[in-house]
């Protein structure tokens, strides 16, 4: 940016004493500084006279000749910088309602979200001594989007909850965990299906369950007969499953309780 410098009046060291300017010299310079400042405030009168000016405080006051802008450093406890972009656009205000494009926000703190008309979409209760949380993570071409749970703690269930006697009802097929043992073993009690898949006997441990309404499900793919023991079994001391056949067990304070006896299942009491 280029400078301007004051044109300085000269009035000499005593009155009329010859070293001063003359009363043109001064008025040319008076007239130099003013037009200056003149032009730095926007070149024309109604600029300066009614769309800018300055209080006792030190506010600059910009107006259109009904509504006034006043931009204010009385509040001011010490140096403070605003830097302005690089760019043209319209300056956001933290109380106005807005429409933000490309913005990151990194540690934003959100209590409701609402769509376009205005209605709640999302409501985030949050607790004071929160330790865990929600994960979301997307994924690419050849990967599935994961929503699982971060935090301090080791071990943390998901609760997904209806309202009142509304139901959860998934729109497309659901497929849970599973494993496949091909030899003698324990089966995991946290994958719920279990392929047995061995040409001879198999035979299976199970532990206790750890909630009330645990599922395991066991499905024999192969020709050897599956045997599984669990620890504690509320229907007898094991239970064996031909192949072609599957039977499902739920954890009760009482033991594993087994359901969907069929032909191809024989309890061992």
């Amino acid at each position: 940016m280029a400078t301007k410098t004051r044109e300085v009046l000269q009035n000499g060291t005593i009155a009329n004493d010859g070293t001063g300017d003359t009363l043109r010299d001064a008025a040319d310079k008076i007239n130099t500084n003013f037009t200056y400042v003149w032009n730095r405030l926007g070149g024309k009168d109604s600029y300066f006279t009614d769309n800018l000016t300055a209080d006792s405080d030190g506010n600059l006051i910009f107006t259109n000749g009904v509504y006034n802008s006043t931009f204010g450093t009385s509040t001011l406890s010490g140096n403070r910088d605003i830097d302005l972009p690089n760019a043209s656009g319209t300056v956001v205000l933290k109380t106005t309602t807005d429409v933000l494009t490309n913005k990151t926000l990194t540690t934003p703190v959100i209590s409701t979200v609402h769509d376009s008309n205005g209605n709640t979409v999302l409501n985030l209760d949050g607790v004071s001594s929160s330790a865990n949380y929600v994960n979301i993570t997307n994924g690419d071409s050849s990967t599935a989007p994961v929503i699982k749970i971060d935090g301090d703690s080791a071990d943390v269930d998901l609760h997904i909850q209806a309202k009142n006697n509304g139901y959860i009802k998934f729109q497309s097929p659901v497929v849970l965990n599973t494993q496949t043992i091909t030899t003698n073993g324990a089966a995991s009690t946290t994958i719920v299906t279990t392929f047995c898949n061995k040409s001879s006997a198999l035979a299976l441990t199970l532990a206790n369950g750890s909630n009330l309404g645990d599922q395991k499900t066991f499905v024999n793919i192969n020709t050897g007969n599956a045997t599984i023991t669990p620890a504690t079994f509320a229907s007898g001391t094991s239970i064996t499953v031909a192949q072609g056949h599957a039977v499902s067990l739920v954890w009760h304070t009482t033991g594993w309780v087994a359901v969907g006896i069929s032909s191809g299942i024989t309890l061992t009491p």
